[in-house]
């Protein structure tokens, strides 16, 4: 089986990544995103750092109709501004110039978040570090909140990207249908994982079968997974994340 014939049934379905540092999470999110694009579906993309996807939009094989936004320190749209330019293009990387600072970009983006939940129309939302959009370990934003808990309803799918999954709400995870989970190296981040699996399995014994860029696809709906060999994590664009 190929990776695209893997990864396409969690296309349609709420997605976390999760992975420490360096354990391939932009890699592996880029690949997913080519499938995405692929199949033509919509999806806006809010990065916080200027390279983990930048690949995606330049480059020999970048993907032809992916616009890019750059958030400057001194940008302040308005929520109807982020709704023309999420109609205008239906595929949009979102990123911060060097200067631009977290808390800045993170209200821009929320503003983009609102947008997309003002439009009500299909969209995959792929939030880098979705963990700044936590108010503690126990809630996420209203505006993350009502995509995981209405989103399916309109076919807009959210797609968590996190290596602090310590500061990722459970609840948030539990209404999700996908996840896919990197070599975990901090015990509680394994302990968070300790009842995923099925049948009692203990996720401590299958994150240590995890080598490096391995990745754990787990069902959350069947609690079916496999792992994902790093050799069969396959993407056309470059890396420079």
């Amino acid at each position: 089986m190929t990776f695209a014939e893997t990864v396409a049934p969690s296309l349609s379905g709420h997605v976390l990544v999760a992975a420490p540092t360096g354990g391939g999470k932009s890699y592996l999110v880029g690949a997913l995103i080519e499938q995405l694009d692929h199949a033509k579906k919509p999806y806006v993309i809010l990065d916080t750092k200027s390279q983990n996807h930048i690949g995606l939009w330049v480059g020999k094989n970048r993907l032809k109709k992916l616009h890019l936004f750059r958030c400057f320190p001194d940008t302040d749209l308005t929520i109807d501004d982020y709704k023309k330019m999420l109609r205008e293009n239906p595929r949009l990387l979102c990123i911060p110039t060097t200067d631009t600072e977290i808390d800045h970009l993170i209200e821009e983006y929320k503003k983009i978040l609102k947008a997309v939940q003002n439009l009500k129309l299909p969209r995959h939302v792929i939030v880098e570090e979705t963990h700044h959009y936590c108010r503690s370990p126990q809630k996420a934003i209203p505006e993350i909140e009502w995509i995981v808990r209405e989103g399916r309803g309109y076919k807009i799918w959210l797609w968590s990207i996190t290596q602090r999954i310590q500061s990722f709400p459970k609840d948030v995870w539990a209404n999700g249908m996908w996840t896919y989970i990197m070599h975990m190296r901090i015990r509680h981040d394994v302990d968070y994982f300790d009842d995923a699996l099925p049948d009692g399995e203990d996720f401590r014994i299958v994150n240590e079968e995890l080598k490096l860029h391995d990745v754990l696809q787990l069902d959350q709906i069947s609690g079916k997974y496999q792992i994902i060999k790093a050799a069969e994590v396959t993407r056309k664009t470059q890396h420079f994340g």
